[in-house]
């Protein structure tokens, strides 16, 4: 089994256990991660493409290191002009292990990202429900909620 997922503007092709250098993002060395841009999974003879992703698949993996690239080297040149540039850049990526492969099929991981945290010390009056969503061609003098009304009455 296998999966093709997209990180960074790139597609990457997974399998259980395998290694594989991302483009640098901003997680936690030894943190486990559910990367959600999968494209295709491809399980023996089936095959699941999505239409841009799969639904409820996902490819859990883990942080190694952070590592850099090789350097490269820019060299720019006029001639006669007595213009040079030298300049260089080396590239940063993170070395990830994946775990596991989730199809659409199986019941969501027990792995939750970030977003989907709400701590118990948060007040739910930070919470926004979807009653709450100010759409863009509603007047702002009609958004009145019942609150601001019982208070101010």
């Amino acid at each position: 089994m296998y999966a093709i997922f997209e990180s960074g503007g790139k597609q990457y092709k997974a399998t259980a256990g395998a290694i594989i250098n991302l483009e640098l993002l901003d997680i936690p060395e030894g943190e486990k991660v559910e990367l959600k841009n999968v494209l295709m999974i491809v399980d023996g003879d089936q095959v699941k493409i999505g239409a841009p992703n799969v639904e409820n698949a996902s490819v859990v993996v883990h942080l190694l290191e952070y590592i850099k690239g090789k350097k490269i080297t820019v060299f720019k040149y006029k001639k006669k002009k007595g213009y040079r540039r030298k300049i260089g850049h080396r590239q940063k990526y993170i070395k990830i292990q994946v775990d596991e492969i989730i199809s659409g099929d199986q019941p969501v991981s027990e792995v939750v990202t970030e977003d989907e945290i709400i701590s118990d010390d948060q007040p739910v009056s930070e919470i926004v429900t979807e009653d709450e969503i100010i759409s863009d061609d509603q007047p702002v003098s009609e958004v009145v909620t019942e609150e601001v009304v019982s208070n101010g009455a």
